[in-house]
């Protein structure tokens, strides 16, 4: 998540459509995993392109700050494109609900 909150200025400038699919494999297994802690994890794991998870990304403590950097570029992602489906299948995640 670190390298695509540091890259989301970039992308909402140049298209903001691209941000938006790069932040939806992160949001997907963030809802599927069954360890969610309702924070967004550092990773998706070492197993490309299979986002298999990694469970000591979950347990972190960066999790706060991840969600942070999620959260500002969802954020924008939405205010750029007007598209807010994103935050609708993820409305139940804790950093979500911070949009909302």
């Amino acid at each position: 998540m670190e390298e695509i909150y540091a890259s989301s200025s970039f992308w909402i400038y140049e298209n903001p459509e691209i941000l938006r699919l790069v932040l939806l494999p992160n949001t997907r297994w963030q809802r599927l995993a069954s360890t969610s802690t309702g924070y967004i994890a550092s990773d998706l794991g070492d197993t490309y392109p299979q986002a298999s998870g990694s469970s000591s990304s979950l347990l972190r403590p960066k999790a706060l700050e991840f969600s942070g950097d999620m959260m500002i570029a969802t954020a924008a992602v939405i205010k750029a494109t007007g598209n807010t489906a994103i935050i609708s299948e993820n409305v139940y995640l804790i950093w979500s609900t911070f949009i909302v």
